[in-house]
């Protein structure tokens, strides 16, 4: 374990994350609670010590978070991991809250930690069915997979970043792309993450709008069919283990059968629409906060989600062929 330092706030866990090796910071005077992240790794892990009159903890499973039991220095904690990247910020609100809740209200580690899980619905939400959101997204992720694996091949697999909780959902050599799926009859998507929309140094960023619609016929776009497909393609068993495991990032295995089971089904509103994002585009980025706000200048504004119209926007996608167009 790394050295252990006393915690401030969320400015000195963002600083941190920058650098290059883990770090470990002490939440509570009797080291009950240890919150733990190593950049390397892109994880946060916190530590609830376990005293032997708590009972035997029920190990469920969260979508985004995974519980388990770890020993160290010859005492029983029970650790608490998210990769996510997007929920960082969350994470360590609910471990100061958990904190808070031992310093100030006298409880032990893992009667806080308790009492506090049930108040971050989002954080802990159970790896039962997905919530249609979520199944829509993926939808509109496979599809572009699919499109993708079609135009240049079974390696298209490698390039998928959105199980990864990355900002972006594909990832090129010079260019990178946000998918965004919608049910509304205009081109109307939400924006979660301040850098959602932000390039990366190199590269250009494009945004690819999916209109879905109800369905009642068999021609739908569902995610077992699409996951059928796609897996049916990738003949290669080193690259169908690479899409399985970032598939169940996603969607457990557990429930990857049921998923679509009382749920829309879907196909295209319409041909999906590509356009670049840049500064004429409609976006907030870090570098737009700074000019609103001048506490951004600080770092302090860490989280952020607003929606975008981009109705009559790109150009369409008629052909399937997205790899050349964003070349």
């Amino acid at each position: 374990m790394s050295d252990v330092t006393a915690l401030l706030d969320w400015s000195q866990v963002a600083a941190d994350l920058t650098g290059s090796g883990p770090m470990t910071y002490q939440l509570d005077p009797g080291s009950q609670l240890l919150l733990s992240m190593d950049p390397r790794e892109g994880r946060m892990v916190l530590d609830v010590l376990l005293h032997p009159n708590d009972p035997i903890p029920e190990l469920t499973k969260y979508k985004f978070v995974s519980v388990q039991k770890h020993t160290h220095g010859g005492k029983q904690f029970l650790r608490l991991v998210t990769d996510d990247k997007g929920l960082f910020v969350e994470f360590f609100n609910f471990s100061k809250t958990v904190a808070d809740n031992v310093v100030n209200g006298g409880a032990t580690a893992y009667a806080a930690l308790l009492d506090t899980i049930g108040s971050f619905n989002r954080l802990f939400s159970s790896t039962g069915l997905i919530a249609e959101e979520s199944r829509v997204g993926l939808i509109g992720e496979l599809w572009v997979l699919r499109q993708l694996i079609d135009e240049i091949g079974k390696d298209a697999v490698k390039f998928w970043m959105g199980p990864n909780r990355d900002a972006h959902d594909f990832r090129f050599d010079s260019a990178e792309l946000e998918v965004k799926t919608t049910r509304s009859a205009g081109r109307e998507h939400k924006i979660s993450r301040i850098d959602q929309l932000q390039e990366s140094p190199g590269k250009k960023l494009f945004l690819l709008s999916i209109q879905l619609v109800e369905t009642p016929n068999d021609k739908s776009l569902a995610v077992t069919t699409l996951v059928s497909i796609i897996r049916g393609h990738l003949g290669d068993q080193s690259l169908l283990q690479t899409f399985n495991e970032k598939l169940a990032k996603w969607l457990p295995k557990e429930i990857e059968d049921g998923v679509d089971e009382g749920s829309p089904l879907y196909q295209l509103r319409s041909e999906p629409a590509l356009m670049e994002v840049n500064d004429s585009f409609p976006r907030l980025i870090p570098k737009s906060l700074e000019l609103l706000s001048a506490y951004q200048k600080d770092g302090r504004i860490t989280g952020l989600e607003y929606s975008i119209d981009v109705t009559g926007m790109g150009i369409p996608v008629s052909d399937g062929k997205i790899h050349a167009k964003i070349k």
